[in-house]
């Protein structure tokens, strides 16, 4: 078995977003109102966090693949990846619970709002709602675990997986992408994680550019 790995490498924002935590930390030009001081620096610090998983998760998933001796498995760099992916759905899920804040409540200083796009497609429902059932299934699942009620062959681990497919040219091999996580009946591909977790990270760069009026 060949293995071909797709998972897309997130070099936007390297170093997170140094400009929101000059701007609340040493200046306090932040939102007027503590509250919404909270939600905005609660996103932004999330995207940071979803953001340092993905690579985390992804450079252990090739650590796990891409070894000097084929003979051996790390399976540590897989089990890691796997709690990687998990922090970084769950803190997308958090994310995403506090975009949907941002744009809808009325005290949310009209700068700041315009500052974000109408309306981010991964706060729309067809996206948030896949985020947000992969975050459940992580917690849920392993409460089945805990109590023994996992169903046999049910995945509880968001492992990395993908499909097997024969490869024509060489008659008897196969070839394993590695191009989503699995977990319980749910999937989402890396593409689509990398997608939403960019736009994400535009967001929260332009929160970080918001100017409190004198």
């Amino acid at each position: 078995m060949r293995i071909q790995l797709e998972l897309p490498e997130l070099t936007e924002f390297p170093n997170g977003f140094p400009r929101h935590w000059m701007n609340v930390i040493f200046t306090e030009n932040r939102p007027d109102t503590y509250q919404i001081h909270a939600i905005t620096t609660t996103y932004v610090r999330l995207v940071e966090a979803a953001f340092a998983e993905y690579r985390q998760g992804r450079s252990l998933v090739h650590a796990t693949w891409n070894r000097s001796d084929p003979s051996t498995i790390p399976l540590g760099a897989h089990n890691l990846a796997c709690a990687s992916f998990e922090s970084c759905l769950t803190n997308m899920h958090r994310a995403v619970r506090c975009m949907l804040k941002i744009r809808g409540r009325p005290d949310v200083p009209q700068a700041l709002k315009d500052l974000i796009p109408t309306k981010p497609r991964f706060v729309e429902d067809r996206i948030a709602d896949r985020i947000r059932d992969i975050r459940d299934a992580i917690q849920h699942l392993e409460g089945q675990v805990l109590n023994g009620t996992i169903p046999e062959k049910t995945p509880f681990m968001l492992g990395a997986v993908g499909p097997v497919t024969p490869i024509p040219e060489e008659p008897g091999q196969t070839l394993k992408t590695i191009d989503r996580l699995q977990i319980g009946n749910f999937e989402i591909t890396f593409l689509e994680l990398c997608t939403w977790l960019k736009e994400m990270g535009r967001c929260a760069e332009q929160i970080s550019r918001f100017e409190r009026s004198p």
